[in-house]
């Protein structure tokens, strides 16, 4: 089990709210917005697609693990119960 950092954390939330967007544009986007720099972001967001909760090239979108880590996230300031329905909808949407 791992812990995701405050800019891992910038990251996941700005990949699921800009799904046409590049990994630069996020980043720098995220970067001018929280003043961090945009190498530490770099590091950060190779370390998401390396453990597989981001993809990235001509855009860069959550994967399905991904999608999942940001619903138990969620699921802190809903509730536990909200978080399964959640996790089961984001599931069966697929199929």
């Amino acid at each position: 089990m791992r812990a995701l950092n405050r800019n891992q954390l910038l990251i996941l939330g700005s990949v699921a709210k800009n799904r046409s967007c590049s990994i630069t544009a996020v980043l720098q986007e995220i970067s001018c917005r929280e003043g961090i720099a945009l190498s530490t972001l770099k590091v950060n967001s190779r370390i998401l697609r390396n453990l597989g909760i981001i993809e990235f090239g001509d855009t860069a979108m959550l994967t399905r693990f991904g999608t999942d880590v940001l619903a138990v996230l969620a699921g802190h300031a809903l509730g536990k119960e909200e978080v399964l329905i959640n996790l089961y909808r984001n599931t069966n949407s697929s199929r």
